[in-house]
């Protein structure tokens, strides 16, 4: 049986790590952290972030670190990866620091458009507030344009969402779209382009997840 070959995608986070390695250690474990989050692997990252702690780097270093990949990669990334990694380095949210009037702000943003906030952002706003903010700051202006339709927003951050990797954050946007008026025929015109576009591989990845998210 032939051996199966990974593919130059799959490839590409390792030989990233394999050029790090060759760097001051401290250096390739925050390296090492943040292509794993990026490449969506939470338990590596988690295992270079704690490698930096046996370095004696500092946490606001790694906070950086992190906030940074995110913000670059987008919140995704911390969905899927950088929120388990920076759990191992801290035992409290953001050194304790008071994040009750983000954590308000949030909530009634979340409220006033008919949905709570997900447990990964309300994580993310307790971890990395000046994140969060920006985070906030964003959704906001999002949802203050009127000009579209709301469903068809929803139906955007769903297939964003998936396509980057978040499969859950995904149906959670189709389901409100769903719950909008979105009719399942838009779904499948939406799923046809992914197939035309990506074929059976971004049907697999996620596809068929959002075809297959219930209703609310």
């Amino acid at each position: 049986m032939p051996e199966e070959r990974m593919t130059t995608a799959e490839r590409w986070p390792d030989r990233l790590a394999d050029l790090a390695a060759q760097l001051p250690a401290p250096l390739d474990a925050l390296i090492d952290a943040m292509i794993a989050i990026v490449a969506g692997r939470p338990g590596q990252a988690s295992a270079a972030l704690a490698r930096v702690a046996e370095y004696g780097v500092s946490t606001q270093v790694v906070d950086d670190l992190v906030e940074a990949t995110v913000l670059a990669f987008g919140v995704s990334r911390w969905s899927i990866a950088g929120r388990t990694a920076l759990s191992e380095v801290h035992v409290t949210p953001a050194d304790e620091a008071d994040t009750r009037p983000l954590d308000e702000r949030l909530s009634q943003h979340f409220a006033a458009t008919q949905d709570t906030v997900p447990e990964a952002i309300g994580d993310l706003v307790k971890r990395l507030p000046a994140l969060g903010e920006l985070y906030l700051d964003t959704r906001q202006s999002l949802f203050a344009d009127a000009t579209g339709d709301p469903a068809l927003r929803e139906l955007f951050l769903a297939l964003v969402s998936a396509r980057a990797g978040f499969v859950p954050g995904g149906q959670r946007h189709l389901a409100r779209a769903r719950s909008l008026g979105m009719p399942v025929e838009t779904l499948r015109t939406a799923l046809t382009a992914v197939v035309l576009v990506e074929g059976t591989a971004g049907w697999e990845a996620y596809g068929r997840a959002l075809w297959e998210t219930p209703d609310d």
